[in-house]
């Protein structure tokens, strides 16, 4: 996995084309956008569809506002990384 500092976000890929993690750092929180697919599960239902654009690949996207949260946000991403990347 490559981590890509960008102006705002870090994105994480394992190749130029397959982005499966961006972290958006905001003043209080982490903003956490994933690719998946049809077997990605949210059993807390944190995470929100979102609508693909051509310039925004993302599927879901969630918060983070404490660090309890840090140990779910991870197996989500873990989960994207899995249905993007294969296991």
């Amino acid at each position: 996995v490559k981590e890509k500092s960008r102006k705002g976000w870090v994105t994480y890929q394992t190749s130029p084309l397959k982005n499966f993690c961006t972290i958006k750092i905001l003043p209080t929180r982490l903003e956490i956008h994933l690719k998946c697919n049809k077997d990605f599960v949210d059993e807390r239902g944190i995470t929100k569809y979102i609508k693909r654009t051509p310039a925004w690949t993302f599927d879901r996207v969630f918060t983070v506002n404490s660090q309890d949260s840090v140990e779910y946000a991870m197996y989500l991403i873990k989960q994207s990384y899995e249905c993007i990347c294969g296991k």
